[in-house]
Parts: structure tokens; C-alpha cells; sequence
């Protein structure tokens, strides 16, 4: 498990609003869009995405947080082709 030194995105923002580049609020939105992007690749719905559960790292690394009420989407395709044993 990462340290993530500046706590959440919506700490980070709220206490350094005013000193944060475009640039770092830029590539923190570009992290973001991927880590999305990458979530939806694999079919996983985070189903509570906020600013508090975006945590950021050393180096203003994004990392995604509380995957509690995630789920993983399964096709109807591969629905159809699963086999359920007892």
C-alpha cells in the first residue's frame, strides 16, 4: 500500500487552491480520465467516485480509493456461454 502524502484530492484542493499550477490541475484531471479509462477497459464501475476518494501521492500521483461499492460488469455474451455447477 502507497503513503499517500497529500491525503485527498479535495484536502489537497481545498487547503492549496490558490498555489496549484494548471499544469499540476491538469495532469491530475489527465490521471484521473486515465484511471477512468482504465476502469472501464476492464468493465468495473467504481459507483463512488468523489474528490475525497481520489488520493494523492509523492509527486501528485493519482490513486483511486474505496472500491466498496464497485462491481465488475459482465457481458450478456459471456453471461450466456458461463456455466453454473453445484
Amino acid at each position: 500500500m502507497d503513503y499517500c502524502t497529500y491525503k485527498s484530492l479535495d484536502n489537497f484542493m481545498l487547503l492549496n487552491w490558490k498555489t496549484v499550477s494548471s499544469l499540476t490541475r491538469t495532469s491530475l484531471l489527465a490521471q484521473t480520465a486515465m484511471a477512468l479509462r482504465f476502469l472501464k477497459n476492464i468493465h468495473m464501475a467504481h459507483c463512488d467516485l468523489k474528490s475525497s476518494n481520489i488520493l494523492l501521492a509523492k509527486g501528485y500521483i493519482v490513486k483511486m480509493a474505496d472500491f466498496g461499492d464497485a462491481y465488475i460488469s459482465i457481458s450478456d455474451r459471456l453471461k450466456d456461454r458461463a456455466t453454473i455447477t453445484r
